[in-house]
């Protein structure tokens, strides 16, 4: 069975505040999957049964932790409409968020990775269990965007429902995606994202999760 995006949902937030609500997608369907990539400026911390599977700190920024980090979470219907995100680093009451979380389909619970890089292409991946179907999401994120916010002129080709989070300020955190749904591949490598604006840190991942 092929994964698919039952719903998604963005989130940016500038507040002084060490904890945040950030809001799920609607319609939540008990065995569906929830995936939740965070752009923070200092170290995310999220409940138990929230799974950090990747995350990648950006160095050469004294005063702040530019992190990117992606968690799931398998639904079992004890869900609010919000997850609580708290934060901690040089500058926790300071930093600023950019979030997607997706709802998904069909996944069996295996993710794949790349190695993150400072780039504006999501890494390659060589699927450790094989040829199987699966939904890719290419993904970009940083900080350091002079405004207006960070935008997208072009989504990796043959990726498609993108769609960006990104804090309307300059030095706003950002966060963009699109998906793929692909069958009996054995590899997953996205093309690259096309920024509107240049940023002083940005990184670039791909996420795979097997169907």
């Amino acid at each position: 069975m092929l994964p698919s995006v039952v719903s998604k949902i963005p989130y940016v937030d500038t507040g002084v505040v060490l904890t945040r609500n950030i809001p799920l997608p609607a319609g939540l369907v008990v065995g569906n999957t929830l995936a939740l990539i965070l752009e923070t400026d200092a170290t995310p911390s999220l409940p138990a049964d929230w799974f950090l599977k990747d995350t990648h700190v950006l160095s050469g920024f004294p005063h702040h932790l530019p992190t990117e980090s992606i968690y799931t979470h398998l639904i079992d219907g004890s869900e609010g409409a919000t997850v609580t995100v708290t934060t901690s680093g040089p500058d926790p009451a300071g930093t600023a968020i950019a979030a997607e979380c997706y709802q998904i389909a069909g996944a069996t619970g295996q993710f794949a990775f790349g190695s993150p890089n400072s780039a504006n292409n999501p890494p390659s991946v060589t699927l450790p269990w094989g040829a199987s179907d699966v939904l890719a999401l290419a993904i970009a994120g940083g900080i350091g965007v002079t405004n207006p916010p960070q935008n997208i002129l072009a989504y990796p080709t043959g990726y498609t429902g993108g769609f960006i989070a990104a804090i309307p300020i300059g030095g706003g955190s950002y966060v963009a995606s699109a998906t793929a749904q692909l069958t009996g591949v054995t590899s997953v490598d996205p093309p690259a994202f096309t920024l509107l604006r240049t940023v002083n840190a940005k990184w670039a991942q791909t996420m795979v999760i097997k169907g």
